[in-house]
């Protein structure tokens, strides 16, 4: 917030100046990343112009509000589930410290074959 130009604008009027917080300690947040489960509080902001309130965790990431998941964690787990088995990519994402079952890495597949996340 401290930058003049945001990296994120108002998707009512295109304000990419002009924001206050709304709330700076929100409800925490589950995103499935590469990295792992993380944890982020939901920051919302508002726009000074409009009066426009938008989450910024999921605006950066990329994310829905009701999806867990990010495109690019997506797209990286259907291209696992799609080179070696279901059992296998689990025990892949096991060796590095992920609690995944199959059936996600096989929505990851669906989801990258009919072009949801791409």
């Amino acid at each position: 917030m401290g930058l003049e130009t945001k990296p994120f604008c108002c998707e009512q009027c295109g304000n990419c100046k002009e924001f206050i917080w709304k709330t700076r300690v929100g409800k925490l947040t589950e995103l499935l990343t590469i990295f792992g489960l993380v944890m982020l509080g939901q920051l919302q902001v508002k726009c000074k112009r409009c009066g426009y309130k938008m989450y910024l965790v999921c605006r950066l990431w990329g994310v829905d509000l009701k999806t867990k998941v990010p495109q690019e964690t997506v797209r990286k787990l259907g291209l696992l589930g799609a080179l070696a088995s279901y059992r296998v990519s689990k025990q892949i994402v096991g060796m590095f410290g992920w609690a995944l079952d199959r059936m996600t890495i096989w929505c990851s597949v669906q989801r990258v074959g009919r072009g949801d996340s791409i």
